[in-house]
Order: structure tokens, then C-alpha cells, then sequence
């Protein structure tokens, strides 16, 4: 796993899923978490994927002791070679405050994030995935990229952690890739989530059988288009870090059988 070259994404764009198809960006919502985003970590980390977490500010930008232990593991998604995007400082509806508070929030939720990893986070999702055009305007003038999503399980639900499994993964295979918003807020979805990559293994192994195109985790970078549409340049790092797991694919299933 590895970081961001932030500035990669140093132009405003809108993510909306459905730019790479045969990809997949796991992305988390509302952390971090003390409890359930060490586990969502450790799972990732296991099975190689990279994944962004959109964090809130108000888990780990205050004085009290359960924020200060927020703040440290903020440090250590990034430490760990996670990518940290902006989700503001207190999870308010943009499309409801004023303009004023929206963009307080959003600016001193960045600032914060940057005074504990060192650098600016580039990526924003609105509270909700709502803003209006003068947030987006706001944005603009930040030179941020905000990152919607096309498959959204709605694990902000309470649900069985083998019918979560069974959703993502049914929602990831229709959409042949994109975007997911999950929450690590979530003791299910933290439960789920080894199964749930699990089983995009074998469903990778079905396809690597049969010669069809497989479905690769990778980071939001593969998702970014310039202006005319065409895809962004990505990281060197992170191309080699790509091709690495689509080599170890075949290697994964011949284990397996």
C-alpha cells in the first residue's frame, strides 16, 4: 500500500463512480472510529487494498481524551498508506447551513487533518452527498475534488453482517466496479468486510478462469479525469501497485484450488 501524491488531485473534479469501469475505490465514511477502524485497517492491510477514509473532525480535533486518541489514529491510517479525505468538522447538512459555517467546516476540518498527517487533504465528500452550487463553488476555489460514489449498500443501516456481505458484493458485480461508500463507524460493516473481499477474490478467480475481465481494487486515482474527459496521470508507485495485485490474482487461485 501507499499515500497519495496530493498533488494528483490538485483540480476540481466531481467522482461520481462510473469512470473505470472494472475498478473498484473502497471508500469509508464518518471516523475514525477507536473501536472499528483499527479492524477495517487490519482487513484491508491483509488483503492488499487500498481505501480512502473520509473522516470527521469532530473524532479527533478536540481536547478530549477519546479525540486525542482520534487524532492518533488518524496518524496511523496515513502512516499505514491510507489516503485521508476532507468530510467536514462537524457532519452538518451543507445544503442547509449557511454558506458561512459550511465553509468554516470544511476549511478547519483540512487544516486540522493537515496539522496531523503534514500535508492538505485534496478529496472532499459532502455529509450526506449534498452540497449546493455556491459550496461548489467554495470547493472550487480550493482546488479540492469531491468524490461521490455509484454503489451504496447503506450499511448506515443496521443490518446482519452476512446480508451486508451479500449486498456489497451483489451491488459491486451489477455496477462491474465504481465507487462504495461504507462507514467504519459500523461494527457490521467491520465485520463484514473480510468476507466481502473474499468473495471478490473467488469471483476473480471465476473470471481469471473463464478469460473475463476482473474486477480490481485500487485507489481513487484511477477515477480522476481531466477536463476533456480523459483519465488523469497516475503515480508511478501506484500503477506498479496495481499490477502487483493483478499479478498475485493468479497466484491467489491456484492456491485455492
Amino acid at each position: 500500500l501507499t499515500g497519495f501524491v496530493m498533488c494528483a488531485w490538485n483540480l476540481f473534479k466531481t467522482i461520481r463512480g462510473k469512470e473505470a469501469p472494472g475498478y473498484i475505490a473502497f471508500t469509508f465514511d464518518d471516523g475514525p472510529d477507536l473501536v472499528t477502524t483499527p479492524k477495517i485497517l487490519d482487513v484491508l492491510e491483509a488483503h492488499e487494498v487500498p481505501a480512502t477514509f473520509f473522516v470527521v473532525g469532530r473524532r479527533f480535533a478536540n481536547k478530549n481524551p477519546s479525540s486525542q486518541a482520534g487524532s492518533k489514529l488518524l496518524q496511523e491510517i496515513a502512516e499505514r498508506g491510507f489516503t485521508i479525505g476532507n468530510h467536514t468538522s462537524r457532519h452538518h447538512r451543507l445544503d442547509v447551513e449557511s454558506l458561512e459555517l459550511g465553509s468554516r467546516s470544511i476549511s478547519q476540518n483540512a487544516k486540522d487533518i493537515e496539522d496531523l498527517i503534514g500535508y492538505r487533504p485534496y478529496l472532499f465528500r459532502p455529509p450526506f452527498g449534498v452540497t449546493t452550487a455556491k459550496v461548489r463553488r467554495f470547493l472550487a476555489s480550493r482546488n479540492d475534488t469531491m468524490v461521490m460514489w455509484n454503489i451504496d449498500p447503506q450499511d448506515f443501516q443496521r443490518t446482519e453482517v452476512e446480508e451486508l456481505r451479500k449486498r456489497v458484493v451483489e451491488q459491486i458485480l451489477r455496477s462491474e466496479g465504481g465507487v462504495i461508500v461504507l462507514h467504519d463507524t459500523k461494527p457490521w460493516t467491520a465485520a463484514a468486510l473480510d468476507g466481502i473481499l473474499l468473495d471478490l477474490e473467488a469471483e476473480n478467480c471465476r473470471r481469471l478462469e473463464s478469460n473475463r475481465p476482473l474486477l480490481i481494487p485500487v485507489s481513487l486515482h484511477y477515477f480522476l479525469r481531466d477536463r476533456d474527459g480523459s483519465p488523469r496521470a497516475i503515480p508511478p508507485e501506484t500503477v506498479n501497485n496495481t499490477q502487483t495485485k493483478i499479478d498475485s490474482i493468479g497466484t491467489t487461485c491456484k492456491k485455492g484450488n
